[in-house]
């Protein structure tokens, strides 16, 4: 059976994902299939490369978005998203998707025609950067000659990858 685990966007209180996977763990409960926005992109791409609960919560208390070498120079934003490569990089050696142990679905929003684009294939850490770079605050994200932003402005719940790939699907949405 094919469980699928979506994870919304919400910010900072996309670190509650984090509670969530350890809970399912606790229970016994494995998805199969992962699909995210924005913080649940993060989530859930650190959960199908296979990294553990508490090395995903370390993360999140340990990445500085203010530090000074962020700040944006010449870029809509005050933190340049590109930044935050490296962070990412150290769990994802391999940056590509077929690399995770489980399939995984982004979305981000192209800034300039505003329709949503759900990644699933090819390059890894800049969908995932593009996915949680909030217009106004982060700069867009270039991939393949097309700007992108945070998933959640068009779509801040994406069940509809997992609705033709599994049998059940476990939503949690961080928002208010």
């Amino acid at each position: 059976m094919n469980i699928g685990l979506v994870l919304s966007g919400g910010g900072v209180r996309g670190a509650a994902h984090i509670g969530v996977i350890k809970a399912l763990e606790e229970h016994n409960i494995k998805p199969t299939h992962i699909s995210g926005t924005s913080a649940g992109a993060i989530v859930g791409a650190l959960y199908a490369a296979g990294v553990h609960w508490s090395d995903i919560l370390t993360f999140f208390k340990s990445v500085s978005i203010f530090k000074t070498t962020r700040y944006a120079r010449n870029k809509p934003g005050f933190i340049n998203s590109d930044k935050f490569y490296e962070d990412l990089e150290a769990f994802f050696p391999i940056d590509e998707f077929n690399a995770l142990q489980k399939p995984l679905y982004i979305t981000a929003a192209n800034v300039i025609d505003g329709t949503l684009k759900i990644f699933k294939k090819g390059q890894l850490i800049k969908p995932i950067i593009a996915s949680a770079s909030f217009p106004g605050v982060f700069t867009p994200i270039e991939i393949n000659g097309k700007f992108y932003i945070d998933g959640g402005t068009l779509n801040n719940f994406p069940v509809e990858p997992l609705q033709q790939e599994c049998d059940k699907i476990i939503g949690v949405y961080v928002n208010p």
